[in-house]
């Protein structure tokens, strides 16, 4: 059996509107020489992990303008894997807070240690829908059925699916729960903790042009692509809190 506990400060968060003032955007009237120029910088200083060429330092500063984040403490928090720019569920996390479209956000641990039906839940109301909680699980069972559980890295190391399998399950719930009910938030993107488990597409082979064309802005992602790791299993994050045993708390009213 459960234990109940009532955790409402840190799981029943509210949603943190956002200030505009404290948007810091990249400047969109540098010409593309300048762009690389500054992108160059970003992977030469080593600060930002993953981001270690100017092409993925480039693709995550168009990132970041898009979703009008500032570049260098989000930079920190974004990952380029088999091609695809990912957000840590932290900044993801943050981002819906942040955008007003969340009213709270709690999250826990259920169902019997040791089977598969213990899973994470994340739970949550948007404030243009007053009264629809939703809610998105996780369980063991899904991992298995996805070849999650235990699973080895390319190269036999152990992944967080060994070693941190209880706060792997939360970064897949809190992923598709964001992705399923905040889309107008993340604009498709994926948080770097389940990308990882992602195998790397295969490229399909195209007969050269005769005189090909050049686009910057392909050529980068392109170049970020070729750049991408193989073996991204060992990335995660400490800073996710996780309930133990607790079920959804019943709001005042029900």
């Amino acid at each position: 059996m459960n234990d109940h506990h009532d955790h409402h400060d840190d799981n029943a968060l509210p949603a943190v509107r956002d200030d505009p003032s404290a948007i810091v955007r990249h400047d969109e009237a540098m010409t593309f020489e300048q762009m690389m120029q500054q992108a160059a910088q970003v992977a030469e200083s080593g600060l930002f992990r993953d981001i270690d060429t100017p092409a993925k330092a480039f693709v995550c500063m168009q990132t970041c303008t898009e979703l009008g984040l500032p570049a260098v403490s989000s930079m920190q928090h974004m990952h380029v894997i088999n091609g695809k720019v990912g957000l840590d569920g932290s900044l993801a996390l943050a981002m819906v807070r942040r955008s007003g479209r969340c009213k709270w956000i709690r999250w826990g641990v259920g169902g019997e240690e040791g089977k598969d039906d213990r899973h994470a839940w994340v739970e949550s109301e948007r404030s243009d829908m007053p009264g629809q909680v939703n809610r998105t699980e996780f369980s063991v069972g899904d991992a298995k059925r996805a070849g999650l559980w235990m699973k080895k890295g390319s190269k036999g190391q152990d992944t967080p699916w060994i070693t941190y399998p209880k706060r792997m399950m939360h970064w897949r719930a809190l992923g598709f729960h964001l992705r399923d009910h905040y889309s107008d938030v993340m604009h498709g993107l994926d948080i770097a903790e389940e990308l990882q488990d992602y195998p790397r597409p295969q490229r399909r082979q195209v007969e050269a042009r005769q005189t090909p064309i050049h686009d910057p802005l392909m050529d980068a992602a392109k170049q970020a692509e070729d750049d991408a790791s193989d073996d991204a299993e060992q990335i995660v994050d400490f800073d996710y809190q996780v309930v133990e045993d607790a079920e959804p708390q019943p709001k005042e009213g029900d």
